[in-house]
């Protein structure tokens, strides 16, 4: 079962979050957060397979966040969600993150969202593939 830990410092979207990912209790094991430190200190003693984080949140943002778990811990796989279109932002997170997801979004997105990136991680790892 995929470990999967969303970050999103509004309690609203948060809150949300954990109602529209409801129906993929039997697929997923989720771990709602609302600071990038909490989700540090969840990733430092679980295994999380993927990452979910807000971009703008108050002290580390989601940008640090994902940074910071891009270089401690790359294996795990790093999606943007977030309400902002900025360029800035999106050519900076292009290099931290594998997939940016806008607000408001669908349980059917993300969970194709994470399918998508874990094929493609199956197929890297094949040996034929690989060389």
């Amino acid at each position: 079962m995929l470990k999967i830990l969303f970050v999103d410092d509004d309690p609203n979207v948060l809150s949300g979050l954990k109602r529209m990912m409801y129906q993929m209790k039997n697929e997923w094991d989720m771990i709602f957060t609302d600071e990038a430190k909490t989700a540090l200190e969840v990733i430092e003693k679980t295994k999380i397979d993927v990452i979910i984080s807000d971009i703008r949140m108050p002290g580390i943002d989601g940008s640090q966040l994902l940074s910071d778990v891009k270089k401690n811990y790359p294996s795990i796989i790093r999606i943007t969600l977030s309400g902002y279109a900025d360029d800035n932002i999106a050519m900076r997170n292009s290099r931290i993150v594998h997939q940016s997801l806008s607000k408001p979004t669908t349980v059917d997105k993300i969970h194709n969202t994470i399918t998508s990136i874990i094929n493609l991680r199956k197929r890297l790892c094949n040996d034929e593939l690989l060389e």
